[in-house]
């Protein structure tokens, strides 16, 4: 099952590197991926990663119910950027289940997050957890359907993210569940910058999302060296 993943990993990503051609960068990366531009302590790269036997990853989406826009349709609209990733690496799968219990991956709304806090979507890496047949991942992914006040496109607007800018937000922190950390170069999906520039841009998951992802699954499961030292 491993090596099929890791194979599936792979030819994801030879896909990818064909339909989207490296873009000129301000910033110059040391290497095809990012999974160091950020580093974490060991544990996070041993442990914070989906196992092979547990896909799919079973997904739960609850419609937000709460003054939002009713042209939207909001569990579409995160299942999409679900199926984006799914597009670009077709051995992560993602099946949607009608009930919170059994999911892997819950979806989790707020009309917005608190003026204290710049983000507009958070979520977890896949954390582990014990059960009867053994060790589990879980992740939550949480997503607002306005910006907070004062972090808005416009000073003090709480207008409604439109479907592009919740559809890049959402594929965001879908990428955090998967384990992606972000990435200092401003052209991927999972960018630092994203909140700052999501209306202005049109965000894609990029061949170094793609590689960083495949770096992230084909380090040792029983790794014992962080892979940033030096």
């Amino acid at each position: 099952m491993l090596k099929s993943l890791l194979c599936g990993l792979g030819i994801a990503l030879a896909s990818a590197a064909l339909a989207f051609p490296v873009p000129v960068r301000a910033y110059v990366p040391i290497d095809d991926h990012y999974l160091c531009d950020f580093p974490q302590p060991l544990n996070v790269y041993r442990y914070f990663r989906w196992y092979p036997q547990e896909l799919p990853l079973k997904v739960y989406i609850p419609e937000p119910d709460f003054g939002q826009n009713q042209q939207l349709a909001y569990r579409e609209l995160v299942s999409a950027a679900f199926m984006r990733w799914q597009q670009k690496v077709p051995t992560f799968k993602f099946m949607m289940v009608a009930q919170p219990e059994a999911a892997d991956i819950r979806v989790v709304w707020h009309e917005h997050f608190p003026e204290s806090e710049s983000a507009w979507g958070k979520a977890m890496f896949p954390t582990p957890y014990r059960t009867a047949e053994g060790i589990r991942h879980r992740s939550q992914i949480h997503l607002a359907i306005r910006p907070q006040k004062g972090t808005g496109f416009v000073s003090g607007s709480q207008a409604l993210f439109s479907a592009d800018e919740l559809l890049a937000i959402a594929t965001h922190e879908v990428g955090h569940a998967l384990g992606l950390p972000h990435s200092r170069n401003r052209d991927d999906i999972m960018s630092s910058h994203i909140y700052r520039l999501v209306a202005s841009y049109e965000w894609e998951i990029t061949p170094r999302d793609m590689a960083t992802l495949v770096r992230l699954y084909t380090l040792p499961w029983e790794l014992e060296i962080p892979p940033c030292n030096g």
